[in-house]
């Protein structure tokens, strides 16, 4: 089983992913803004949940959804293997970790929250995501609704009509590039282009969209959860 990250050229299968992406995001969207509503802790399950409604209208309906992998994969980029995310016996341990870490460092924060700080967290968690890769298809768009939430619970608030999911359309070759460098060596590469994708579709009173990437602290940050 191969992940992909790179997309292809346009395809009548890729252009029915695309599809089928516009039409999951909607039932996203409303599982979030109704988690939101009830104050629902975004643990594990919350995690499989987005994963699984995330890949509910997918055309490769055959494969397992809303539960962490059970083979290896690879991340090809442009026809060459350029990563192994790790083996998956080791998901159970890293994401333990790894969900203690958000609840530790994200959703633990009170008011008044440190905006530039949680972004730089958020963002670090949805690097890590791609880089243990847990589900076999999906990551990507599950990390990206799961971030959302996560800011959204601290009052952060959408743009009309933008997302993430637009951000990341409109400069999907840096985005690719940046997680790339940034899964195989420090989050340095990837945190200023997370910083200013949130910066640019949502707003709070004060978050200017622009992260000081404080590399030292960050790189520490990285280094626990080195499989």
């Amino acid at each position: 089983m191969e992940v992909i990250f790179q997309p292809g050229p346009k395809t009548r299968r890729l252009d029915d992913r695309r599809q089928d992406e516009r039409r999951s995001r909607s039932k996203v969207e409303e599982f979030l803004k109704d988690s939101l509503a009830g104050r629902v802790f975004p643990d594990q399950e919350f995690l499989k949940e987005i994963n699984r409604l995330t890949l509910l209208d997918s055309v490769m309906s055959g494969i397992p959804s809303g539960r962490y992998r059970d083979k290896p994969v690879v991340v090809r980029w442009r026809g060459a293997i350029v990563y192994r995310p790790p083996p998956s016996e080791k998901l159970p341990e890293l994401m333990k970790n790894l969900f203690e870490y958000v609840a530790r460092q994200c959703t633990s924060m009170t008011s008044p929250v440190d905006e530039e700080k949680l972004v730089e967290r958020v963002g670090l968690f949805f690097l890590m995501i791609l880089k243990f890769h847990p589900f076999l298809q999906g990551n990507g768009r599950t990390a990206r609704a799961y971030s959302t939430y996560l800011l959204l619970q601290k009052g952060f608030q959408l743009r009309r009509g933008q997302s993430l999911e637009t951000f990341i359309d409109q400069c999907r070759e840096e985005y690719f590039q940046r997680l790339f460098r940034s899964s195989v060596q420090n989050p340095s590469h990837w945190v200023p282009f997370f910083s200013r994708a949130v910066g640019s579709v949502m707003i709070t009173p004060s978050y200017s969209g622009h992260s000081r990437a404080r590399a030292s602290s960050l790189y520490g940050l990285f280094q626990i959860f080195k499989e």
